[in-house]
């Protein structure tokens, strides 16, 4: 396994040989996993946006936990897990797609509205899924490591990438909800990934948003362990609900439904159905990443076929 470089110290501030060599030998999942979890819980979003320059513990981050890119391992002033250089290799979906499900279509295709090869069978109760990319490569690897291995402060790249993409599609709601993580879940992975992404997408975008309007109850396994739409149908014994009292702040109202991936859309179907039963007007939905199923070669871009 990889390990983290160490910025050498001078002889005379070098703490000590055995520290040198600890750090040293630390792979570099778990030296950036540090990073994250110092700057995320110390650093104000303030000092993340200026590279924490001049902050005395941006200093001793520098000096004894300097980040790098998951992917290149080039060190980072700032942000997290992804350098400049990397994040153009993700696999963000541009060009021809899919007007329901949000799927890439080679370029000489003309979207249906009844859905693609990776859709046709599938029974939505939302309106329309857009995604920023495909659950392939980098963008991939970024959401394990966001949801499962506790590198929150992605969710800041999430949102921004969102907005640089997608920006036309989110102007187009008038309330942004995430889909709730259940209690157990929740307790699990300590935060739900949606709604961190989610809530910075609203607040750059300067959109309304209700972080709790719908409510799980239940423990299902999670939906990525289960592949076939019946499958999940099965699975999905959660409930979800409408929070008592918010009913008038969704009545009649546009909502973009927030998630991280879209396979079948089980999930995102079920948080459609309670929100239109509730009164809203329609409901969308954008997602970081749909997952495809294999259908020969797929397209990103004109330029970019993705083979499968």
């Amino acid at each position: 396994m990889a390990t983290a470089a160490v910025t050498p110290l001078k002889n005379w501030d070098r703490p000590s040989v055995e520290a040198d060599i600890l750090l040293s030998e630390i792979p570099m999942w778990m030296y950036n996993c540090m990073v994250e979890y110092i700057q995320y819980t110390y650093m104000s979003p303030m000092d993340l946006q200026r590279g924490m320059k001049g902050n005395a513990l941006s200093d001793v981050l520098n000096l004894l936990l300097p980040n790098h890119c998951y992917f290149c391992g080039v060190s980072l002033s700032s942000g997290v897990c992804i350098c400049t250089a990397c994040s153009t290799s993700l696999e963000i979906i541009e060009g021809v797609v899919c007007a329901r499900c949000g799927s890439p279509l080679p370029p000489e295709t003309k979207p249906e509205g009844n859905g693609c090869s990776q859709c046709v069978e599938l029974t939505f109760l939302f309106g329309r899924n857009v995604s920023l990319g495909i659950f392939e490569g980098f963008l991939r690897r970024l959401i394990h490591l966001y949801k499962f291995e506790g590198r929150r402060s992605l969710h800041r790249f999430f949102a921004t990438s969102l907005l640089t993409h997608r920006r036309a599609y989110i102007d187009g709601a008038d309330l942004i909800v995430p889909v709730p993580l259940s209690p157990v879940r929740y307790t699990e992975r300590g935060f739900n990934q949606s709604y961190l992404f989610a809530k910075e997408v609203a607040r750059k975008a300067h959109a309304s948003f209700i972080g709790s309007a719908l409510y799980r109850r239940g423990n299902a396994a999670p939906q990525s362990s289960v592949s076939s739409q019946h499958e999940r149908v099965i699975n999905l014994t959660d409930h979800f609900m409408v929070r008592a009292g918010i009913t008038d702040s969704i009545e009649d109202r546009r909502i973009l439904l927030i998630d991280d991936v879209l396979t079948t859309g089980v999930t995102a179907s079920a948080c459609a159905r309670v929100l239109l039963e509730a009164g809203a007007h329609s409901v969308d939905v954008l997602t970081l990443a749909r997952s495809l199923k294999a259908a020969g070669t797929l397209y990103l871009s004109a330029n970019r076929p993705i083979m499968k």
